[in-house]
């Protein structure tokens, strides 16, 4: 009987190869296309520098603001490899001196308004930045709704369910979450497909303070992973205890990560790629603040300051270029002068329309198309070609929480949960070490491609969970038959096979090397026959070369 069932099962395999591998299939090669080096830096808005006088008659009479971007210099990226993220992270060099307040949300719908930039003028609702798409339109050029996800910290969130932290009270902070009470409950809504078994928590947290006086909050919460009670900890370095009851608590205001998720090239927009800011910011530097130099500088955290080309992978600025604040008792007055000049205009339609302008004269406008089509899949950087995964290996989902060790070749999948209706988005800090191959629903695929750690980041509407990947080079026995590495000969081994034979998945370097069931050093039908064989006990031992 087991022979039989084996043999349908093994017949059907064979014809949907022989169908699949009738189908043409493109492979896409990665290269590193992208511009030889690019600079990030911080300037004013208005002027674009990066020192700037403050006089201390002004810091005397209360809060001074500055309006800050940052600003990208590059080349013209090649259209086959443009980019489809980058991130940028400022600090400042004295908190309780400077702060960062009203980070642009690249994504926001505002008014409609009309932008003249270098290459003509067009009409959209979101504030121009440096990857504006227009599209032409008979009525004139026009920018379509933005197919982009971003993440800042414009606001606070607790460090374990990634909750919006709220006022509840003075030095009294509030935010919420759902999770599962035991595994039993998780394990029976994964099977069934649901969330139903998922319980909403409340928590209230008093407000402590740290002695150089930075405000934090403790609370208990279940596992995810092992359901064990753990304790979490939550600072508020920007927390006022005379805020508003129901008010989020702001964050630092000094991230963003921006992730492209159309189907067309991206290009900079404009005569040159820094004609517009990446994201702006608000610079505060507080009242009484004395005479001296204050620093506004990129951190030193490679994995959150870069861009990302679709095929050239993750790229670090050449050079990260902070701003100075000079506090002078010489210096001279502020001038309520803004950095973007807003202007109201008459208008086609009732709504009211503002005009932003910005000095430049050359005319050359590049209007792509933008389209809404979703676009998430990492490219394989373990090898020189890329090959599209139409099937997703069916593996064991974890939840995000406490990374996981593996081989070099290993093939894994990680979910995550809680996300609701939420925009999700998968990036890899480092992808010549661990490769995203695709993603489904709430969970990614990935491989170990060499030996190091990097981090997984899930960005769910503007919310950041990290999950650490440490990839081992240390050999492992040898178990021929295991194509999916998990120690076992069983027949999702045979799927997994045919699958690879059938161009539908990447297979890792251990599992290539398990999958050699006949031992000539190469992958063919044979071995998948002397798997079948051995799966159905024609065979005793593999390998085998049916001899």
């Amino acid at each position: 009987m087991m022979y039989r069932l084996c043999s349908r099962w093994f017949g059907f395999l064979v014809a949907v190869l022989v169908a699949l591998s009738c189908i043409p299939i493109d492979t896409v090669f990665a290269r590193n296309s992208a511009a030889d080096t690019f600079e990030m830096s911080i300037l004013t808005q208005d002027t674009r520098k990066d020192t700037i006088s403050v006089s201390t008659l002004d810091t005397a009479e209360g809060d001074v603001v500055l309006h800050l971007g940052v600003y990208i210099d590059s080349d013209t990226w090649d259209e086959n490899d443009y980019i489809e993220a980058a991130a940028a992270n400022w600090t400042s060099s004295d908190y309780s001196k400077v702060y960062f307040q009203n980070i642009l949300d690249i994504a926001n719908v505002g008014e409609q308004r009309t932008v003249t930039y270098s290459g003509g003028t067009y009409a959209t609702r979101y504030a121009p930045y440096c990857f504006t798409s227009l599209v032409t339109l008979p009525s004139g050029s026009r920018e379509m709704n933005r197919s982009v996800s971003v993440t800042t910290t414009k606001d606070s969130y607790d460090p374990t369910f990634g909750a919006e932290v709220y006022q509840a009270g003075v030095n009294q902070v509030s935010f919420s979450y759902t999770y599962y009470a035991s595994a039993a409950d998780k394990n029976a809504d994964i099977a069934d497909n649901s969330w139903t078994r998922m319980v909403t928590r409340e928590c209230v947290c008093d407000v402590q303070y740290t002695e150089s006086g930075m405000a934090y909050y403790e609370y208990t919460y279940i596992r995810q992973d092992t359901f064990e009670t753990d304790s979490a900890i939550g600072y508020l370095p920007m927390y006022d205890p005379q805020m508003t009851v129901g008010e989020i608590v702001p964050g630092l205001s000094n991230f963003v990560m921006w992730l492209y998720k159309g189907s067309s090239e991206v290009s900079f927009f404009g005569e040159s790629s820094d004609e517009f800011a990446f994201v702006t910011f608000d610079t505060v530097i507080k009242q009484g603040t004395p005479a001296g130099f204050y620093y506004v500088d990129f951190t030193p955290d490679s994995d959150k300051n870069y861009l990302k080309g679709v095929t050239s992978g993750t790229h670090q600025p050449s050079s990260a270029n902070g701003l100075t604040i000079i506090v002078d008792d010489n210096a001279p007055r502020m001038t309520d002068e803004p950095a973007v000049t807003t202007t109201a205009t008459a208008s086609d339609s009732p709504e009211n329309t503002t005009t932003i302008t910005t000095t430049y004269d050359d005319d050359d406008d590049d209007d792509d198309p933008v389209t809404s089509t979703t676009r998430w899949n990492g490219p394989q950087l373990g090898s020189e070609e890329t090959e599209p995964i139409a099937t997703l290996p069916q593996l064991e989902p974890v939840f995000l929480e406490n990374g996981c060790t593996m081989y070099v070749g290993d093939m894994r999948a990680v979910s995550i949960y809680n996300t609701g209706d939420a925009s999700l988005a998968w990036v890899c800090s480092d992808p010549s070490l661990v490769c995203i191959d695709g993603t489904e629903g709430n969970t990614a695929y990935f491989t170990a491609v060499s030996p190091g750690t990097a981090v997984l980041y899930a960005i769910v509407s503007g919310k950041i969970y990290e999950y650490e990947i440490t990839v081992l080079s240390d050999e492992r026995q040898l178990l021929y038959g295991d194509v999916t590495c998990d120690d076992e000969v069983n027949l999702g081994d045979a799927v997994l096979l045919m699958k690879y034979m059938a161009r539908m998945v990447n297979l890792g370097y251990y599992a290539q090397r398990n999958a050699d069931c006949n031992a000539d050093g190469e992958l063919g039908l044979t071995d998948v026959l002397v798997l079948q064989q051995f799966l159905a006990h024609k065979l005793t031992s593999i390998p085998s070369d049916l001899g």
